[in-house]
């Protein structure tokens, strides 16, 4: 046992952060605009706002505590901004302050504990990019713990957990998602929100992609049976599908293991912006990417992702259907003459 001097001392520890990646550049083309319109500017001020990730770290809390959206508290109760470089630009940090709640209702796990909770785990993109990458952190810093806090409430996040074969215990949240530990250890956000370094496009790939063979596959990522972002008239767009040998996929059905199967033999992936393109990380280098959008609702995400993994970026906009509330998306309407043309130039341009 320490002597009663020594434990008095690391209780007043302060948090200690040890850096395990420096900041990468986040490289990007010049996406192929379809349809004829001019490029929309938000393409060229992502660019510009976000051109390198964060240094990567893993934060060392002495009685640190940690709640079930992944916001770090010291013993006190005051939050610390750690994991703040995960969310977008534009919104505010989170600052330090105090809620004695949190140490009331902490349920305490021991002497030395890990989270990998994240605001977004429930998500497939954020699960993937944002959530699921902090591990490697704890692997390159020589920090693993036995155990580790990790959502595991959704199959995919099972399934993806399981294929890392992670020589660590899983903690769950339980019924009191507030967990205190001695020797907590917090990895840091691994980028801005949907901006995902090259590193963590490679961890990705090698840890739980296929053999990117390159199939000759050519999917069809459809959205009908989600709730927005849909496109309206998709039955529309099957004759030219068809034109094109492009097969209609609707990931949510598929386990995690055939997505990756799937998009590893891909060739050409079309559809609107939405969760299921996440699989485009595991596709082969060389692979065509178009993408649809509404006008009201542009993220342009997977054109940073098809730029990291060496992928061919295109994209389309269709027409807005219905007003798009700040919290959703809207549908769309694409011309299915608009989307026969845009394929041909994509295979047509030059350098192809």
């Amino acid at each position: 046992m320490r002597p009663a001097s020594s434990r008095f001392l690391s209780f007043f520890a302060p948090a200690v952060e040890k850096e395990v990646r420096r900041p990468e550049r986040i490289a990007r083309q010049d996406p192929v605009v379809l349809g004829g319109r001019p490029q929309t500017p938000i393409f060229e001020r992502e660019a510009q706002a976000y051109g390198a990730s964060p240094p990567g770290g893993v934060l060392e809390v002495p009685n640190g505590l940690v709640n079930g959206q992944g916001t770090v508290y010291d013993r006190w109760g005051r939050r610390i901004p750690w994991n703040a470089r995960s969310l977008p630009r534009g919104v505010p940090d989170m600052t330090r302050s105090w809620d004695p709640r949190t140490t009331i209702y902490a349920r305490n796990e021991g002497a030395e504990l890990a989270s990998l909770l994240h605001p977004g785990q429930r998500g497939y993109f954020h699960w993937l990019f944002d959530a699921l990458p902090r591990y490697a952190l704890l692997e390159h810093s020589g920090l693993m713990p036995s155990r580790v806090l990790v959502d595991q409430g959704l199959g995919f996040q099972r399934e993806t957990w399981a294929a890392l074969q992670a020589p660590v215990e899983v903690m769950a949240l339980g019924d009191r998602p507030r967990v205190s530990a001695r020797r907590l250890l917090v990895p840091s956000a691994v980028s801005t929100s949907g901006v995902m370094p090259p590193w963590v496009c490679g961890w990705l790939r090698s840890r739980l992609g296929g053999a990117h063979r390159g199939g000759g596959r050519r999917l069809y990522v459809s959205r009908a049976r989600a709730a927005a972002g849909r496109v309206a008239n998709e039955d529309g767009l099957r004759p030219v599908l068809a034109q094109w040998g492009i097969e209609l996929v609707f990931a949510e059905e598929l386990s995690f293991s055939a997505q990756v199967a799937l998009f590893s033999e891909a060739e050409l992936v079309v559809g609107p912006h939405g969760a299921g393109l996440s699989n485009l990380v595991f596709a082969p280098v060389g692979c065509r990417v178009v993408e649809l959008f509404a006008p009201a609702y542009i993220n342009v995400c997977y054109w940073t992702l098809a730029c990291q993994v060496g992928l061919r970026y295109a994209y389309l906009l269709g027409a807005d259907v219905d007003a798009c509330a700040s919290h959703q998306r809207p549908d769309m309407h694409v011309e299915p003459a608009a989307l026969a043309s845009g394929l041909q130039k994509f295979f047509d341009s030059a350098g192809e």
